[in-house]
């Protein structure tokens, strides 16, 4: 597993500020950011799984971020 690959995938997708979401303002699963971007077509299945697990720690950091920015109001 190449971690320089996985980090720079997860740094391409987080320098967009946000993380993909659908029509209705919904974030999109791990897995459909992963079909979205076709990883799995320049990933290993080890290099998606470690990529899989870093969207999933940043969307709960998010979920959390905007839970107490909702909050602070």
């Amino acid at each position: 597993m190449n971690r320089y690959k996985v980090r720079a995938v997860i740094e391409l997708i987080r320098q967009r500020g946000h993380l993909p979401m659908d029509d209705f303002g919904n974030l999109l699963s791990p897995d459909e950011i992963m079909d979205r971007l076709a990883l799995k077509d320049v990933l290993t299945p080890g290099e998606c799984l470690a990529v899989r697990w870093e969207l999933v720690a940043i969307m709960e950091a998010q979920q959390a971020i905007d839970h107490i920015k909702a909050n602070m109001s």
